[in-house]
């Protein structure tokens, strides 16, 4: 009886488990400024975009897109993500051009929307490598007569002396909730830039339980079998009867 008792718990706790579990999509989530934010010129402190995410689940990858950047003089920047409820920061590129060694970095444009992840072989470095001084960065609108390798503006994230960074290692096995911080400085004067709005994207695929989620479904489906287990005895002592 017991054995029959547990199979049949065991059974449930499967199957409400299984109607349960929610289908698997993409988190993303975005600012929506109806006016451009100024970057503040020769300000190591540079300004902030928040995003909320409210979806709990594990991140196994992510993409960040900065939306309407334009500067003269991408040398002068300095772009980091940040998962405020974890301290865990990332930087999507740092002085491209300037490295360890003297100077103002590279004259290249950010000019349109940039894509920063892992699923490209892209290099900052070397696109702005392609051009000279005001060389226009190529953004995510592509360009049918100097094509880019694809996906069109999306770059993989450096570090300060180009070195290639992995997003998706830096904040594998977070949960996507909570508070992003977008972060971009400008380390030099003179030039002036703007961007639109940003945004994130997570590619995930394993929810992470709310609390005593676990426990309350097998209490309940104990519950279930326990029931069905006197349901089927009662009958069966009246068939005797």
């Amino acid at each position: 009886m017991i054995t029959r008792l547990l199979s049949s718990s065991l059974g449930a706790a499967a199957a409400l488990m299984i109607l349960a579990a929610p289908a698997y999509a993409d988190v993303q989530g975005g600012t929506s400024n109806t006016t451009p934010t100024t970057i503040t010129d020769a300000n190591a402190t540079g300004v902030t975009s928040t995003i909320t995410i409210m979806e709990n689940e594990l991140i196994e990858d992510v993409s960040f897109c900065i939306e309407g950047l334009n500067h003269t003089w991408m040398g002068d920047l300095v772009a980091t993500i940040t998962h405020v409820d974890t301290g865990t920061s990332a930087t999507l590129f740092s002085r491209p051009g300037k490295g360890a060694s003297a100077g103002n970095g590279d004259s290249s444009n950010f000019l349109g929307n940039y894509i920063f992840a892992d699923a490209t072989n892209n290099d900052l470095w070397d696109e702005m490598a392609r051009g000279s001084t005001d060389y226009d960065i190529r953004n995510t609108a592509g360009s049918t007569t100097d094509p880019q390798a694809t996906p069109f503006g999306t770059y993989f994230a450096s570090a300060a002396n180009g070195a290639r960074l992995s997003l998706d290692s830096i904040f594998a096995g977070e949960s996507t909730q909570g508070t992003w911080e977008f972060n971009i400085s400008d380390r030099n004067a003179t030039q002036v830039g703007t961007y639109d709005n940003v945004s994130i994207k997570f590619g995930s695929s394993v929810v992470v339980p709310e609390p005593g989620t676990v426990g309350f479904c097998v209490i309940a489906c104990s519950m279930l079998g326990f029931s069905t287990y006197r349901r089927r005895k009662k009958k069966a002592d009246a068939d005797k009867a």
